[in-house]
């Protein structure tokens, strides 16, 4: 569609493939940021997603990244770390992309962030523990599992001696754990989940009711909310019903939890 998103024509190939790279370069040292905020966020008791929103309101600033999952996919996993390999290898630079490269580092390892948080959740430790992983996909409404930071966290899961299990509704098979079925009957699946992690944005997941996901479990789990998908509703109800609940970017969780013990 050239009418709403013009095309550009640049001199060279060398100026098209960095308008490429570094365009993806920015996105990823976007969120990587984000995620060293969200830290933060997260231990001074601040929802990042609502600071976010009041930032948007200047249309020079909407394009900031918000705190999640992880970064998968083809594009920004690997293109900073092309740019900084062909500065030098390709083009003889002493000096490479260093802060593009190191964005990409702590996006890696974003989902084990995630990791941590279902630990504090479930009092400290993962093994024996059913973690049920809701979406394999590297982005919400697509089947694509390439890159995804659920392989991440599946593997760090796994390592902790967790029971990991993931559904997908989009996800047929996952080649990248090949080990892992991809669940399709959402609430069989649920069952005995001691954690239950809103990994990936489907639109399967937006409109879960807490009561029927902890009633589908046949427990109080933890839940993990890693995508921003739970409202402050849905996250006091299923801290009505007894759920230790953590989110990524939401510090204001104990807020919520007071506010709860109150009424």
């Amino acid at each position: 569609n050239t009418s709403e998103f013009p095309l550009y024509c640049l001199g060279n190939t060398n100026a098209s493939e960095i308008a490429k790279t570094l365009e993806n370069s920015f996105r990823a040292s976007n969120i990587a940021l984000i995620h060293e905020w969200t830290l933060l966020a997260e231990d001074v008791g601040v929802n990042l997603f609502e600071v976010i929103r009041s930032i948007r309101v200047r249309p020079t600033h909407r394009n900031i990244m918000a705190p999640g999952f992880g970064v998968g996919g083809y594009c920004l996993t690997k293109d900073p770390v092309l740019a900084h390999w062909a500065s030098m290898n390709i083009f003889g630079r002493k000096m490479g992309l260093d802060l593009a490269v190191k964005a990409v580092d702590i996006n890696d390892l974003m989902p084990l962030h995630t990791l941590d948080l279902t630990k504090q959740a479930l009092g400290g430790t993962l093994n024996g523990k059913r973690v049920c992983i809701l979406g394999a996909s590297y982005l919400k409404d697509v089947g694509d599992t390439r890159h995804s930071p659920s392989e991440t966290f599946w593997k760090a899961l796994v390592k902790e001696g967790a029971i990991a299990s993931v559904h997908d509704p989009l996800v047929k098979v996952w080649p990248e754990v090949p080990e892992a079925k991809v669940h399709k009957d959402l609430f069989g699946f649920l069952a005995g989940a001691d954690a239950v992690v809103f990994a990936v944005g489907h639109k399967e997941y937006l409109d879960l009711e807490p009561g029927k996901v902890v009633a589908a479990t046949g427990k109080t789990p933890a839940i993990i909310d890693a995508q921003d998908l739970l409202t402050d509703e849905k996250i006091k109800e299923y801290l009505r019903l007894g759920c230790e609940v953590k989110g990524v970017g939401k510090g204001h969780i104990p807020a919520l939890k007071a506010e709860i013990q109150v009424q």
